[in-house]
């Protein structure tokens, strides 16, 4: 049998003033979610993949699904369980284990709010001018910043952002007293586990591009998230999605890393279907946005 995993990430009470893909409105959710449920067998993603592998028996004659949610914002206590709960539908959270230590946004999330909420009308990065004039002009330099900042390893990303805040004068911490952007905190993560609905794994500690950073820091990028969401969850925590899930964004010590920390699957974001004989280190997902 396939399976169909899908890959969310944020959904929001309203739409951001500034859209970004990653933020999907509420009521676009709650829609897709009863459509999915209308066409699919969604099943605990665990579930699913037993049953991709063969371990456990299919049953009935509707195609599988499951639902994921990366990088454990917030929101996916306060606004998806609820609707998981109304509709009893199972999903999973890969979460980024600073952020939760720590309640600070992850630096996109920075990024989209520097922007977003800067009074200034252009800004100079990389050694070009970036009109920040409307909205259209705004989104593009996010798209823009957001791929200069992809390729700069560890804590070199924060220092940057904290870069383009100053030279934006907006206040680097000010992304954390949005609904939207804040990351669970560890009460909201106990609440999801007794709900039975959601199962967690890791998404890496600092949403740190693994294969930009030498083998033994990406070791412990895998081995602190997957030891902390264990911690935090008393689940098993054995799946695994790369940060930003492109080919080129793992390598072999990223899958020697996941090994060596008890991971038996990981998810990509390149699109597609897992089947029986997709490789377990590089299952594809089916992205959805804003």
């Amino acid at each position: 049998m396939s399976v169909t995993v899908f890959c969310y990430h944020a959904v929001v009470a309203e739409p951001l003033a500034l859209p970004h893909f990653c933020f999907l409105e509420r009521g676009a959710f709650h829609r897709q979610l009863v459509d999915l449920k209308s066409q699919y067998d969604v099943l605990p993603l665990r579930t699913a993949l037993d049953r991709l592998w063969g371990e456990e028996p299919s049953s009935g004659d509707r195609p599988a699904a499951a639902l994921t949610f990366d990088d454990g914002y917030q929101n996916m206590h306060d606004i998806v369980l609820p609707e998981l709960r109304e509709l009893e539908m199972p999903a999973a959270c890969f979460i980024n284990s600073s952020a939760v230590a720590t309640g600070r946004p992850l630096w996109f999330s920075r990024v989209h709010h520097a922007l977003a909420s800067t009074s200034h009308a252009d800004v100079e990065w990389a050694g070009q001018r970036l009109p920040l004039a409307g909205g259209e002009d705004r989104a593009a330099a996010v798209g823009v910043i957001d791929a200069d900042l992809k390729d700069i390893p560890g804590d070199d990303v924060d220092d940057e952002v904290d870069r383009l805040c100053r030279l934006l004068e907006v206040d680097p911490d000010a992304a954390a007293e949005v609904d939207a952007y804040r990351p669970l905190d560890e009460a909201s993560i106990g609440a999801m586990v007794e709900s039975g609905l959601v199962e967690f794994g890791a998404h890496g500690h600092r949403h740190v591009i693994l294969s930009t950073v030498e083998p033994l820091t990406q070791l412990g990028e895998v081995a602190t998230s997957v030891e902390a969401v264990r911690r935090l969850t008393g689940q098993r925590a054995d799946v695994f999605a790369y940060p930003n899930g492109q080919p080129a964004d793992y390598d072999d010590h990223t899958v020697a890393a996941l090994k060596r920390a008890g991971v038996v699957a990981a998810f990509t974001a390149v699109a597609g279907v897992c089947e029986p004989e997709s490789s377990p280190w590089a299952l594809p997902r089916m992205l959805i946005g804003g």
